[in-house]
């Protein structure tokens, strides 16, 4: 895995104008469909604010890459923990030990979600540092810890809306199964992000959600 960090012809017409016109249909087709997977349930998380995790894991994978948001790096746990409590309210912050030291996590997002928290902490005065992990895209292996990757971060995006306040995590769980399919044995990491998720409690919530994050994060910053 790569880190990297910052601070702040011709002869093919006819095929090729039938080729763009299927590309078309099925891309519209695909985000009707998704729109009603993602939306039309709506009023049932306004009014229980418990979410189903099927409802995230119909869009195709945008990206190959995760990014953490760190706002802090101490010698002393209770620095880090002072600073937990005073960020908290933006986000679901962890703590990771690093080498004797403490850094402070405010969690992990998809690029597209990183920007809009990055933007929320400079409009508190929140000092943050991006950095990105590039995952690997080399075979059929690492597409598939790519797509769980994906799916995980969608599921927990979704708690930065007021109206969530669980995920229920079995079709996650099935999900995750059914992306190994049956080609036989797997390589250890991706044995191990599955083995993690199948281990996740039957419904994250808020209060436990950061936890959740964190045993996630230190098995694909490896």
């Amino acid at each position: 895995m790569r880190y990297t960090r910052y601070e702040y012809k011709k002869s093919g017409n006819i095929r090729f104008l039938i080729t763009v016109l299927v590309v078309a249909i099925l891309s519209i087709g695909g985000g009707l469909y998704i729109s009603s997977v993602l939306f039309g349930n709506k009023e049932d998380t306004q009014s229980t604010g418990v979410i189903d995790s099927s409802k995230e894991l119909s869009a195709k994978v945008q990206a190959n890459s995760i990014v953490v948001l760190q706002c802090g790096f101490y010698s002393k746990r209770e620095n880090a923990d002072a600073l937990v409590s005073s960020i908290k309210q933006y986000c679901y912050p962890f703590i990771t030990e690093d080498n004797g030291n403490y850094r402070v996590i405010a969690g992990i997002f998809n690029e597209e979600d990183a920007i809009k928290k990055i933007q929320q902490f400079k409009d508190n005065g929140i000092e943050v540092s991006k950095t990105t992990l590039t995952l690997k895209a080399d075979n059929n292996e690492d597409q598939k810890i790519i797509e769980i990757c994906d799916g995980f971060l969608r599921i927990m995006s979704k708690f930065e809306e007021k109206d969530v306040n669980s995920i229920k995590t079995d079709d996650f769980k099935k999900w995750c199964i059914s992306i190994l399919g049956s080609e036989g044995e797997y390589g250890e990491k991706l044995k191990s992000i599955v083995d993690y998720v199948q281990s996740m409690p039957e419904e994250i919530n808020k209060s436990n959600n950061s936890e959740e994050e964190y045993k996630f994060y230190n098995i694909i910053k490896e």
